[in-house]
């Protein structure tokens, strides 16, 4: 059995905390903390919301990264990542040792967690 400890920031983002963490400097700087420290980050619903905002200026890496998100968020994320597919529930990506799992919602859950415990 593998001991390896399971190391990421979990964004799961709803309602109006969508507008509350898009607009924190806190949270956006732990976000971007832990992903300049190679650590997986990992969003779902509106967690994309918070990423394309808090990641759009704070790496270039990030935005070589193809997410998935659920449909109707997508106009928030023009020409902010490489692309987004909506033919996967869940993309995973790793450009330059950075990684990124985004997911569409809660109906794609399970295989999300599946993703997760495989990195």
């Amino acid at each position: 059995m593998n001991n390896k400890i399971l190391d990421f920031a979990f964004y799961y983002v709803v309602g109006k905390g969508t507008i509350k963490i898009t607009s924190c400097k806190k949270a956006g700087a732990i976000f971007v903390a832990h992903y300049v420290t190679n650590k997986s980050v990992t969003v779902m619903l509106a967690g994309s919301i918070a990423l394309s905002t808090h990641f759009y200026d704070a790496d270039k890496n990030a935005r070589k990264h193809n997410i998935t998100c659920y449909p109707e968020t997508a106009n928030s994320f023009k020409n902010k990542f490489k692309s987004i597919k909506f033919d996967a529930p869940v993309v995973y990506g790793e450009i330059n040792s950075y990684h990124l799992i985004s997911s569409q919602g809660l109906a794609t859950s399970i295989e999300f967690v599946c993703k997760l415990l495989s990195h």
